[in-house]
This record gives C-alpha cells, sequence and structure tokens, in this order.
C-alpha cells in the first residue's frame, strides 16, 4: 500500500467488528490510528489524528449517522472515506453521492474486498489531489501564493458587472526588484517579492482580488471602491511601508498608479492600463531618487556596521589629497578617486558584521566572505549613473601587481591605473588605522612596508611618486 494512506480511521459501532477490520488492515500493511463508535468522536479524530482514510459505518451511535458525519468532516477536511453497510440501498447511495463519496464494503466483507475498496479509493484520492494541485498551479503564482494573471483575467470577466461598479484598479511596481537581484541575488529578489505580497495583502480587504501581474509588478481590483477610497488604501499601502524601516537588504517600496470606472460602458482594460501608465509615470519620476535613497542607506549600513570605518575614509581622503598633485591626473580622475575613497568597501554591505569585526583570525570561508566585497560594491555602484564610473576600480582596488590579488588575478598594467593608486593608499591608510587585532604603524614602518612590497602588491612606479609626495616628510613621526 502507498505511504501516502498509511493511517486509517475505524469508525464502526460494534467493536467486534472493528477489531477485525484493524486485524485484515494491519495484514495488509496499514495502521489503525483510533477506532471510535459514533459520529461526534469520529469528528473530533478527524480533525485531530489526522487520518489519511476514514472507514465509515452508516448506523452509528448517537444521533450523526455516518454519511452525515462525513459531510461535517468535509467541511474542514478531504479525508477520503469508504462506508461500510449491512444494507446499501438506492437512497443510501444517492446521499453518500451527494457529498462525493462512491465506494462501499457490503458487510460482512472479506480482506480481499476491504483490500479492493482501498485501493480503489487511493486512485481516487490520488487523482482528486492532482486535480487540485494542477488547478491551483494553474491559477497561483508559485513564488506568492498568489492569484496570478490567468486567473485574475479569466475572473475579471465575471466580477466585471453594473452591480460592482465604481470598480477601481491599483497597480504596484516593486522598486528595485531587479537592482536586490542583480547585487543581493535571486535569493533576496524572491524574498522581497514574497515580502511585498504579504504587505499588499494586509492592505486589501476581504472582497479585494489581488494577483501577480508580472515579475515585479501586482494587480488589485476593488469592487464597489471610489477614487477617494482606492486613494486612500494606497496612502495605506504607503505608511505600511514607513513601518519596515529596517528590513534587510532593502526596504520594500511601491511605484502606485490607480484607476476608477464608473460608468458601465466604461472599459475595464482601459481603466487597467491607465493605472498601468499612472505607475509607470511615478516609477520613472522616483527612480533616480530611490536610487540615492538607496545608496546612502547602504552607506549609512556600511557605517554603523564597521566602527573604522569613518576615520579610515578621512585618512584615505587625506592621503590622496597630499599625493595627487604628484600623480598628474586630471580632474575627471581626482573626482574617481575621492568618490572611490568614500565607497571602496560599499560591497560590504552584504558582508556578516560579524565577521567584520571580528579581532580574531579569520577563518578561510570569513576570508572567502569579505573577498566577495569587490564584486558586490561593483554591481551596485553598475546600477548608479553616478558611480558606474568608478565600478571598475571598485573590482580591481584589491588586485596585486604580481598577479596574487583578487578577484580576478589581474597582473601589471592589466589593473586599471586608479584602482594601483588606490591600492597603495588604501594600504596606507589602513596601517595609519588601529584594528582590533593590532595597532596602528608609524610612518617609518608604513614606508618600509610600502618598499617591501612594491612590485609584488603595488605598482612600482606609482610606490616611487607615493614615497617622494612628501607624504612621509610631514608625517614622518620615526
Amino acid at each position: 500500500m502507498s505511504d501516502e494512506f498509511k493511517k486509517v480511521l475505524i469508525v464502526e459501532n460494534s467493536m467486534v467488528t472493528a477489531d477485525t477490520i484493524e486485524k485484515n488492515l494491519d495484514y495488509m500493511g496499514l495502521q489503525t490510528i483510533a477506532k471510535v463508535t459514533s459520529g461526534i468522536d469520529a469528528i473530533s479524530a478527524a480533525k485531530n489524528l489526522e487520518p489519511d482514510m476514514i472507514l465509515m459505518d452508516i448506523d452509528l451511535e448517537g444521533r450523526l449517522d455516518g454519511i452525515e458525519t462525513s459531510h461535517r468532516i468535509r467541511l474542514f477536511s478531504d479525508i477520503p472515506v469508504i462506508f461500510m453497510s449491512v444494507l446499501i440501498d438506492e437512497k443510501v447511495i444517492q446521499k453518500a453521492a451527494e457529498i462525493g463519496e462512491e465506494i462501499f464494503l457490503c458487510k460482512p466483507f472479506n480482506m480481499q474486498e476491504l483490500s479492493h475498496a482501498i485501493e480503489k479509493k487511493m486512485a481516487e484520492a490520488k487523482l482528486k489531489k492532482e486535480e487540485v494541485r494542477n488547478r491551483y498551479l494553474t491559477f497561483h503564482d508559485h513564488l506568492t501564493g498568489l492569484y496570478n494573471r490567468a486567473y485574475f483575467e479569466e475572473e475579471l470577466k465575471r466580477y466585471d458587472q453594473k452591480r460592482q461598479l465604481p470598480i477601481s484598479i491599483i497597480v504596484a511596481d516593486i522598486k528595485a526588484l531587479q537592482l536586490t537581484r542583480d547585487v543581493f541575488g535571486d535569493g533576496e529578489g524572491d524574498r522581497l517579492v514574497q515580502d511585498a505580497a504579504e504587505l499588499l495583502k494586509r492592505s486589501c480587504r476581504s472582497e479585494d482580488m489581488l494577483a501577480r501581474w508580472s515579475g515585479a509588478e501586482f494587480i488589485i481590483f476593488l469592487p464597489l471602491t471610489s477614487e477617494r477610497e482606492v486613494e486612500i488604501i494606497c496612502e495605506r499601502i504607503t505608511e505600511m511601508e514607513k513601518e519596515q524601516e529596517d528590513r534587510e537588504p532593502l526596504m520594500i517600496r511601491f511605484s502606485l498608479g490607480y484607476s476608477t470606472k464608473k460608468l458601465e460602458s466604461e472599459s475595464i482594460l482601459k481603466v487597467i492600463r491607465k493605472a498601468e501608465e499612472i505607475m509607470q509615470e511615478n516609477k520613472l519620476s522616483a527612480q533616480e531618487e530611490g536610487k540615492m535613497n538607496l545608496i546612502q542607506l547602504l552607506e549609512k549600513r556600511l557605517r554603523m556596521e564597521t566602527s573604522e570605518e569613518e576615520s579610515h575614509m578621512t585618512d584615505l581622503q587625506r592621503v590622496l589629497l597630499q599625493v595627487m598633485p604628484s600623480l598628474n591626473l586630471d580632474e575627471r580622475q581626482s573626482d574617481q578617486l575621492m568618490l572611490l575613497a568614500m565607497y571602496h568597501d560599499l560591497g560590504n554591505v552584504m558582508t556578516d558584521k560579524k565577521i567584520l569585526n571580528k579581532k580574531e583570525a579569520l577563518t578561510d570561508d570569513e576570508w572567502a566572505a569579505i573577498k566577495k566585497h569587490t564584486e558586490t560594491g561593483f554591481r551596485i555602484a553598475y546600477h548608479f549613473q553616478d558611480f558606474s564610473p568608478i565600478s571598475e576600480y571598485l573590482l580591481t582596488h584589491h588586485e596585486w601587481w604580481n598577479g596574487e590579488g583578487y578577484p580576478q588575478g589581474l597582473r601589471q598594467e592589466e589593473i586599471p591605473l586608479l584602482a594601483r593608486i588606490f591600492s597603495i593608499t588604501d594600504a596606507i591608510s589602513a596601517m595609519m588605522q588601529n584594528r582590533s587585532y593590532r595597532k596602528a604603524r608609524s610612518m617609518a614602518e608604513i614606508r618600509e612596508e610600502l618598499i617591501k612590497m612594491s612590485g609584488k602588491q603595488f605598482d612600482p612606479k606609482l610606490t616611487k611618486i607615493f614615497l617622494n609626495s612628501g607624504l612621509f616628510d610631514q608625517h614622518d613621526d620615526s
């Protein structure tokens, strides 16, 4: 017998008969989880024990017969039922068919008849389960569990009636979904979609129909809802967005558009298109502002997660200002270096802060997690017009002159010039800082380290420029 139907509840007014049935079931490899004699006890056992199948006598103790008991169980569960009776007439068969049960065992029955009835019921139950599953998959979005576009469009014909006027439509697009997927991975993107769906569900009323319209879009059908009422609902969605300020890694934000059908002659499809157009206008107007808010959020989070970051940035800028006149850079390159100083570790927003602030030596896995920040920073910056010029340097500022750096193992002049410059700047600044695992080094020690790593970690020509820039004369404390 199938493992899906191992547990059986016997509902039989004769315990002697129930014991005999139990022995047959045991021989067939099935488990009897309870034997009861009344309909009330059967309903309780069905709720609490969750059997896979019920063998139900028609004549039971108490006021409920087997068919009425099965009907009441059907209200909360689809447990398959096989009826048992001494006399099976047309009236009994008709009553059972009305609740969807058509398999009977006529008492007395032998084990072969019992086995045949159970196997037949199993096949029926599996087929029904598969039909229910297929219907669910046909009309539901697999990620959120909401209705999908196919269901919404099908139901729209039924809901678009005069008695439902005024009908309002809301189209909601998740801001930064693609950015979330690109930067933080599909797992975080899926979580953002699921959380957004939950937020919209809490915003809707029981009579509203919410569906996932496309990848980042949801649509809500609101019957008997005026323009003012749909505006209030959109305001409620916006207020609920504000309640999840600490959501990691990105907050849920929607671009919303809504429209209302007031007259029966209006096309509901035109109302949907109007809502989509308004949503798109709102999406475009808020796009750049949203990106800047996101980059500021990421920067703020980075500062909060790394206690040393603020002073490190200050030292980076101070070193660059001292050295840049000797590097013969143009204004654009100088600006990019200063921007790189501010955002070079942007990718660390996705690194566990316990790793970033760990005092002990890092494990191999923790070090691998740290190394990922260059690629994450590159992906973040690539999406922002103001930061895309430094995306290449975010990716390559930990490459080494001898090819032993990361993430690509670039060598010598394969490494972009500004990344080579910043690599030296970053090392100097890092050595100037007190760390949880060591004290700050003196300028004399830093000079020695640059000389030691010239031609290995650092571009030798650029290293000479740094050494001769006056930086170490000005700060020499040896």
